[in-house]
């Protein structure tokens, strides 16, 4: 019986690593959508991720979970010239 016991609890790590995996990808989905819809800049989800084309220099600027839970923006193709703007909404929301 402990025999089993101890072999259980060898794939017990990887259902915990994965329950953990799951629960971090929800929370930071959520923690995206909130940055998206609380900026109020006409982010738009598409699939998986937040975009929006800047009006001006026609980049597509996204928005992005670091590794560390902070939301970011970023644009394609080069620079846009709002995303530091951006990120100091996102500062000031709380979302970095």
């Amino acid at each position: 019986m402990t025999r089993t016991t101890k072999h259980d609890a060898i794939w017990d790590v990887c259902r915990e690593a994965r329950d953990a995996d799951a629960s971090r990808k929800a929370r930071d989905a959520v923690r995206l959508k909130s940055a998206a819809l609380g900026l109020k800049c006409g982010f738009v989800q598409s699939g998986t991720r937040w975009v929006q084309q800047c009006p001006s220099c026609k980049r597509l600027v996204e928005l992005l979970i670091r590794p560390n839970g902070e939301v970011c923006a970023v644009s394609d193709n080069g620079m846009c010239d709002a995303v530091p703007r951006i990120q100091q909404l996102l500062c000031d929301e709380g979302f970095q």
